[in-house]
C-alpha cells in the first residue's frame, strides 16, 4: 500500500513537471488553440468546487504557467566591478494588456527592467507605479495581448485550503510548490507599513517574490513577499500580500501612479481583557480602543474622544487595530464616513470627513 501511495505521489509530481513545462503555450500568442484551452480550463477550474487531487495542482500549474514571469532589475555594482549581479524577483500579469504585479522591493533598486515569459521570450517593462507602503508595484509590458490570470478572493480562503506558489525562485524560473493556507490576517512581520498577509507553508524562496499563491481554481489570492527564516532560505513560514489589498492598490497605481491614503488623526490600541469582555460588546465583531484624539484631526472634529470604542467605520466591523488602520489607509481622502462608537454604556454614531495621509 505504501508503494502504490508513493508511486501515486511521483505521478502527481510528473504531472506537475510535464503541464509546467509544455512548449506549446507561448504565452497563448501565436497559437490561438492553445489559448482557447487554457481559457476553457480557467473556466473550467473556477466552476470547480474541490477540483479532484489527482489532477488539480497540474491543471492550476498549467493554466497560470502563461502569465507568471520571471523579473530582473539591472543594478550598479560596486566600484570596480564590471557585470554587477542584477536583483531579481517574479511577477503576474493581471490584465491582458500587459499590465503586471510584483513587489515593490523587487523593483526598488530603479535599474532597466527586463521581463522573461514562459515561452523565455524577454521584454521590457516600464513602471507605472510603485507603492512601499504595501511592498507592491505595477508594471506594464509593451502593447500586446497576453494571458491573464483571474484574481481571485483572499477573504474567501479560509486556514487549512490548498495553495499554490508561482516564481522563479534562485533564479529558477516555472517553478511550483504546493501547500496550505496557515495562518490569515499576519501582521507586525515588519515587512511594510500596511500589513494583512496570508501565511503559507508552500515552499517560498528568495527569487519568489512577487509572483502568485493560487487556490485549487486557479485564481491569485496572494502576492508572495516574505518568508520567516533564521538561515535566508525555506523554513515553512511564507507570507503573501491578499489580493484583495493589492486590487486595490494596483487600481490607484494604473490611475494615479501613486495611493493617496485616508487620516483619521487618531492612536489606536486592541481591547484589553476588561474591555473585551464587555457584555454591551456581546455579539459584535470586535472594537478598537481610541488611545489618543490628534487636536485639529478628522477623528477630533467630528466628535471622537479619547476611550471610545470604534466598533464599525462605514459599517464594516473593526475587529482589531491592524482592521482598523488597513481599512482607512485605503479609503480616499476626502471621503465621508459613519463611524459607530462605544462611549460607556451608549452606542454613537459620528459622521467624519478622511483627510489626506502626509
Amino acid at each position: 500500500m505504501k508503494i502504490r501511495n508513493f508511486e501515486r505521489l511521483g505521478l502527481i509530481a510528473l504531472m506537475i513537471v510535464i503541464s509546467w513545462r509544455l512548449p506549446d503555450l507561448a504565452n497563448g500568442l501565436e497559437n490561438q488553440d492553445a489559448r482557447e484551452d487554457l481559457i476553457r480550463l480557467q473556466q473550467e477550474l473556477r466552476k470547480n468546487k474541490l477540483p479532484p487531487m489527482a489532477g488539480a495542482f497540474a491543471k492550476v500549474a498549467k493554466v497560470m504557467a502563461p502569465s507568471v514571469v520571471h523579473v530582473s532589475v539591472a543594478t550598479q555594482g560596486l566600484p570596480g566591478e564590471s557585470n554587477p549581479r542584477p536583483s531579481t524577483g517574479s511577477g503576474i500579469i493581471f490584465a491582458a494588456e500587459g499590465y503586471l504585479l510584483t513587489n515593490h522591493h523587487v523593483i526598488e533598486s530603479g535599474g532597466k527592467i527586463t521581463i522573461t515569459l514562459s515561452d523565455d521570450r524577454k521584454l521590457s517593462a516600464k513602471r507605472v507605479g510603485s507603492d512601499a507602503a504595501t511592498d507592491l508595484a505595477v508594471l506594464k509590458l509593451e502593447d500586446g495581448n497576453y494571458f491573464a490570470a483571474e484574481l481571485g478572493d483572499s477573504d474567501a480562503m479560509a486556514v487549512g485550503d490548498f495553495v499554490m506558489a508561482c516564481g522563479s525562485p534562485f533564479g529558477l524560473s516555472r517553478t511550483v510548490t504546493a501547500g496550505i493556507v496557515s495562518a490569515k490576517g499576519r501582521n507586525d512581520i515588519g515587512v511594510a507599513n500596511y500589513e494583512n498577509f496570508i501565511q503559507t507553508d508552500a515552499a517560498i524562496n528568495p527569487g519568489n517574490s512577487g509572483g502568485p499563491l493560487c487556490n485549487l481554481r486557479g485564481q491569485v489570492i496572494g502576492i508572495n513577499a516574505a518568508i520567516a527564516s533564521r538561515t535566508g532560505g525555506y523554513s515553512g513560514i511564507g507570507f503573501a500580500i491578499p489580493i484583495n489589498m493589492a486590487k486595490v492598490v494596483a487600481q490607484k497605481l494604473i490611475e494615479a501612479g501613486h495611493v493617496d491614503r485616508g487620516y483619521l488623526g487618531v492612536r489606536i490600541a486592541n481591547l484589553d481583557k476588561s474591555e473585551a469582555t464587555n457584555k454591551l460588546l456581546s455579539g459584535m465583531t470586535g472594537a478598537v480602543r481610541i488611545a489618543e484624539v490628534v487636536k485639529g484631526s478628522p477623528a477630533d472634529f467630528a466628535g471622537v474622544h479619547k476611550d471610545d470604542l470604534i466598533v464599525t467605520i462605514g459599517g464594516k466591523a473593526m475587529k482589531d487595530a491592524n482592521t482598523l488602520r488597513n481599512f482607512v489607509a485605503f479609503l480616499e481622502a476626502g471621503k465621508i464616513v459613519e463611524i459607530e462608537v462605544l462611549r460607556g454604556e451608549k452606542l454613537l454614531a459620528l459622521t467624519v470627513q478622511l483627510a489626506l495621509r502626509k
